[in-house]
């Protein structure tokens, strides 16, 4: 198992894992793939979905706090309730979605995005794109 510092994401399912470039505002080295990014899924112990993301850096050997980390009340969608929203800066939570990290693959001012696509909350069924 990985045995990294810091907090790890809670137990889920249906989430992606998206490898990314690092910045070289973070680490300096800009070296693709040396942050993994963990989004959505579902908690089936709470039954919710997740709108969380959760980062690993794989220089530091850490999982890094962001302001998504947590995700919020309303982005966790229990599976007995109607879906909660999305909010304008990041997609609702999901599950079954894909994730794929576009942009640098490292170097000076390196900078990729994670774009989200699809998945699904309760019964419904998503075409958005994030």
């Amino acid at each position: 198992p990985c045995e990294a510092a810091g907090t790890a994401p809670s137990a889920r399912s249906g989430h992606t894992v998206t490898a990314v470039a690092a910045s070289s505002g973070r680490d300096g080295s800009g070296d693709p793939g040396a942050l993994l990014v963990v989004f959505g899924g579902t908690d089936v112990a709470r039954k919710a979905y997740l709108s969380d993301v959760r980062v690993l850096d794989l220089v530091a050997n850490a999982w890094v706090e962001t302001p998504l980390s947590a995700g919020s009340a309303e982005d966790e969608a229990p599976h007995t309730e109607e879906e909660a929203p999305a909010r304008g800066d990041h997609p609702g939570a999901r599950a079954f979605h894909c994730a794929a990290a576009l942009g640098a693959t490292g170097g000076a001012g390196a900078d990729s995005r994670l774009v989200v696509f699809g998945g699904r909350r309760r019964k419904t069924r998503m075409n958005d794109a994030w």
